[in-house]
């Protein structure tokens, strides 16, 4: 139940950080764009891996986490497409997508620790 309500919340600051107007924020330019690219890349790594706890072991459920995590960084971009004060883009859907592959292979391998001794892990 805690590893889905984390799940949850990470998915919803994703969801609503992605549809509020970018102007509440006060920042503009060449800042905004670096946060922008840090936004998508470290937010759907971060959902991604916690999506991957929801499904099997294996590449199946990697894959699975990468999709649903990449299915939902669409879904986002497609919904900005209607909000005038927001910019859908493939670039950010691409983004998206790189991050979930970080993500879930960032979580195999802190899970997997080989440097550390079975005692330890």
């Amino acid at each position: 139940m805690h590893r889905s309500i984390i799940t949850v919340a990470v998915g919803l600051a994703l969801i609503s950080g992605s549809v509020v107007n970018p102007d509440w924020l006060g920042s503009s330019g060449a800042d905004t764009a670096a946060f922008s690219w840090a936004f998508h890349l470290v937010g759907y790594a971060v959902l991604a891996a916690a999506i991957r706890r929801s499904f099997g072991p294996g590449w199946r459920g990697a894959a699975a986490a990468v999709a649903v995590a990449t299915g939902v960084g669409a879904g986002v971009e497609l919904v900005q497409l209607g909000i005038a004060y927001r910019t859908g883009s493939v670039a950010d859907a691409v983004l998206n997508a790189v991050g979930s592959v970080v993500g879930v292979t960032a979580a195999r391998v802190a899970r997997y620790r080989p440097w550390v001794s079975p005692t330890r892990r």
